[in-house]
């Protein structure tokens, strides 16, 4: 956090070029934290990107009983000897 700290702030002062090149990030990497910076420290550290949990299960009947009822995949016929 304190990297990411210390680059907003010095972007600020010299320009995101400049310290893209000091720090060795690419300009991408500045604004996107520069967008998501609101003053906070709080606001610099790393958000979790896993989906929200459904409080309702996936199958409400059961992994079984899901499978059971899932289409099937047609049965294929072997190719004869002639072709």
């Amino acid at each position: 956090m304190r990297f990411r700290l210390s680059l907003i702030r010095y972007a600020q002062k010299h320009g995101v070029t400049k310290a893209a090149g000091r720090y060795r990030v690419n300009r991408q990497f500045i604004y996107r934290w520069m967008k998501r910076y609101d003053g906070s420290r709080e606001s610099l550290s790393y958000r979790s990107r896993r989906p929200p949990q459904s409080s309702q299960p996936a199958y409400p009947g059961g992994v079984e009983t899901h499978l059971r009822h899932a289409p099937q995949e047609p049965k294929r016929r072997a190719l004869s000897p002639s072709g």
